[in-house]
């Protein structure tokens, strides 16, 4: 995963195991995520900026899919921003639900990474 670089997801910076959990060091996004970035704006965030940061979360899961990673649960508080600008470039930061697709899963068949 640390070979993974796109500048829609939140950059995994190194991970490491234990014997009961799994722990992932990633980049610091300043913005905070989705949902704060919305309420700081009391929702009112006009239907171009909406179209923007959809295409760019698009590009983000189309990256990872590419990668042979599916995201578990995508939602509005693990889209982190890159600041508190109205540029601000969202990035995808929970992995924690990813799971790595295989050529013989079934399309119902539960996947989980390892540790």
């Amino acid at each position: 995963m640390k070979h993974m670089i796109h500048h829609n997801c939140v950059r995994v910076l190194d991970y490491f195991f234990d014997a009961k959990y799994s722990y992932m060091v990633m980049e610091l996004e300043q913005g905070g995520n989705l949902k704060d970035y919305l309420l700081d704006r009391f929702n009112l965030v006009v239907e171009s900026r909406c179209k923007v940061i959809a295409q760019k979360l698009a590009q983000g899961i189309e990256y990872l899919h590419s990668m042979g990673i599916l995201i578990g649960r995508l939602n509005i508080k693990t889209i982190m921003m890159t600041d508190k600008s109205d540029q601000a470039v969202p990035r995808i930061s929970n992995l924690s639900q990813a799971q790595i697709a295989t050529p013989f899963m079934k399309s119902n068949e539960p996947l989980n990474l390892p540790g």
